[in-house]
């Protein structure tokens, strides 16, 4: 093999090679990017849940506030008519 030969195949090996390196570079970014959805995902995900929970748990006491209050009032009603009376 002539030199000239020689010279032009050590280049194609080292563009080869950079090629191979930026493919798994990008590959590697790539990888990582995804991995960082997933994990903001999740998060959210989870954040979500448990604002549901805390939502659900208020609603259950403003229920249970509203028919202590229907109970009660009735009988509050009642009482100043009683005091009226006598």
């Amino acid at each position: 093999m002539s030199e000239a030969i020689k010279n032009n195949v050590t280049v194609i090996q080292q563009i080869d090679s950079v090629k191979a390196y930026h493919e798994r570079v990008d590959n590697n970014d790539r990888i990582r990017r995804n991995e960082a959805v997933l994990s903001h995902n999740k998060k959210r995900t989870e954040l979500n849940e448990l604002m549901l929970e805390l939502y659900h748990a208020r609603i259950d006491r403003l229920l249970t506030y509203n028919q202590y209050a229907s109970v009660i009032k009735p009988l509050i009603n009642q009482g100043k008519i009683i005091d009226i009376e006598a």
